[in-house]
């Protein structure tokens, strides 16, 4: 092959290797560039050695470390130094199609462009290959005799009193109405990736997010209405002031009469939250007593109380398929993605758990672009390896 047809092909395959990392080829040029992977090895291997996402990140740190002015400058050498393809000396076909490429990635697209498309497609490939999905209606209902039932996941929750246990929308669950286990505890559980919404023998609904349970009697008896949960959920008490309702949960008691209001009191994390919409709830822990009014947030770490001001839409978003995050700390925000995908994270750096987010998208959105979102606010990236996140 003649030099000039060598060029010509090396500049044909960069447009092919630019569009791939861009993710906009035609159904065409996906055609022409699996057969010149297929025509050689060497073609195959080029491909995936220059394709990995590490040796790319490294291109871009040295750019970002270089004057951009510079950049340019030595951009156009190269353009000029390629276009010479009789000069003696000059570059390897895959050097020239490397070249090429990078050239018009930077130039066809910016910088930004290919920085987040590139990101996109990398993460995307790693989420499809690990199977990682978003969460959903998945729980168990464990009765006081240990019989353990998985409860439908299309179905959106479960209403649960003395004389009968059924869907939300009334189909019964006859496995369990035929026990006749109906005046004892019972336990909702969701997994990790699970949501659930329960509907208590008083009428109070409860939405529990994922990796979470809510203990309750089947009956109501005595005084109070008394629960116990672990990990987070939202409440929607129904009004009985001669029968307070109380949540137990992780060193504190919520006491209400009728109201709306989100505990979140995971284990992992080490405080608690307790969110109110509207109403008034008294906690209290063994330092003491305080009262929350709508649209305040109390915070109990070691057994201390502090309360503040909050968005409260911020804080109960789960609860409406969204990711919510108001200058929150990168490990609180992705645990929170952990939970929900059911994923383990890992941070490279420590002090990057440290740095603080803002950004909103649904939970129900694959993770790689959950993951994207969270890139494109701030200097961090994540790779995606099986059911491991790792954030470098």
């Amino acid at each position: 092959m003649i030099p000039q047809q060598k060029f010509e092909v090396a500049y044909e395959i960069s447009i092919l290797v630019a569009g791939y990392l861009r993710g906009d080829l035609t159904k065409e040029q996906e055609t022409k560039l699996k057969e010149w992977q297929q025509a050689s090895n060497d073609h195959l291997n080029w491909f995936n050695d220059f394709c990995q996402q590490e040796k790319i990140d490294q291109q871009l740190k040295m750019y970002h470390a270089t004057n951009k002015a510079s950049v340019w400058n030595k951009t156009q050498d190269k353009i000029l130094a390629a276009a010479k393809v009789r000069t003696k000396g000059r570059m390897g076909l895959w050097q020239r199609i490397a070249v090429a490429a990078s050239i018009l990635l930077c130039l066809s697209i910016g910088l930004h462009f290919y920085l987040t498309k590139y990101t996109s497609f990398f993460l995307e490939q790693q989420a499809s290959r690990s199977g990682i999905t978003a969460g959903g209606n998945k729980a168990f209902l464990t009765l006081s005799d240990g019989k353990k039932i998985v409860l439908s996941e299309t179905k959106n929750g479960v209403t649960i009193d003395a004389t009968k246990l059924a869907y939300s929308d009334g189909t019964e669950i006859q496995a369990i109405s035929a026990s006749g286990d109906t005046s004892h505890y019972a336990k909702v559980s969701t997994p990790r990736g699970g949501t659930y919404e329960v509907v208590l023998p008083d009428g109070t609904r409860v939405w529990l997010n994922a990796a979470s349970g809510l203990s309750f009697p089947t009956k109501f008896i005595g005084t109070s209405r008394k629960v116990e949960l672990s990990g987070e959920a939202y409440f929607e008490v129904a009004k009985d002031k001669m029968h307070p309702f109380i949540v137990e949960s992780k060193g504190q008691q919520v006491e209400v009469l009728g109201t709306h209001f989100n505990i979140n009191a995971y284990q992992e994390e080490v405080n608690v939250k307790t969110t109110l919409l509207e109403g008034a709830v008294k906690i209290t822990t063994s330092g003491g007593a305080k009262l929350l009014k709508p649209g305040q947030q109390s915070d109990l770490i070691n057994g201390e109380i502090s309360i503040r001001e909050v968005n409260v839409e911020n804080t109960v978003a789960w609860k409406n398929g969204e990711f919510s995050f108001k200058n929150e700390e990168l490990g609180s925000i992705m645990r929170k993605i952990a939970r929900w995908y059911n994923v383990e994270v890992v941070f490279n750096n420590k002090e990057l758990s440290k740095k603080t987010l803002s950004g909103n998208i649904s939970r129900f959105e694959q993770v790689s672009k959950v993951l994207r979102i969270l890139e494109m606010t701030g200097d961090i990236k994540f790779k995606i390896q099986g059911k491991t996140v790792t954030v470098y």
